[in-house]
């Protein structure tokens, strides 16, 4: 499924013998965006944690205009040609993870 920003989505279920619905128009794309780093490096820990040079290697910040309070998410994809699992606080993923929506500027 592609979504485009203007798009107007819209939900329908039948629950208990009522209908409940919603309706949605997806934002526009935030604007002034700021990635700090778009590439990570992502540490091999077979040798153990204390290896690893400080957690800081492995972040960037990713930040965007909101004034509207809408709601965003991000998606992380794992660009390599043969991606092996990454591991990361919310689990493991392979080619792309996308944040639950938030109403957030980072």
């Amino acid at each position: 499924m592609v979504i485009n920003s203007g798009d107007e989505l819209s939900l329908e279920v039948n629950y208990n013998e009522q209908r409940i619905s919603t309706k949605t128009t997806v934002p526009p794309k935030p604007q002034n965006v700021d990635l700090v780093s778009d590439t990570l490096p992502i540490p091999n820990v077979s040798t153990g944690i204390r290896d690893l040079p400080d957690i800081d290697y492995y972040s960037t910040t990713l930040t965007w205009d909101n004034l509207e309070n809408s709601y965003y998410y991000v998606m992380i994809e794992n660009v390599e040609e043969n991606p092996e699992p990454i591991d990361i606080q919310f689990g493991k993923f392979a080619s792309s993870f996308v944040s639950a929506p938030s109403i957030s500027n980072e």
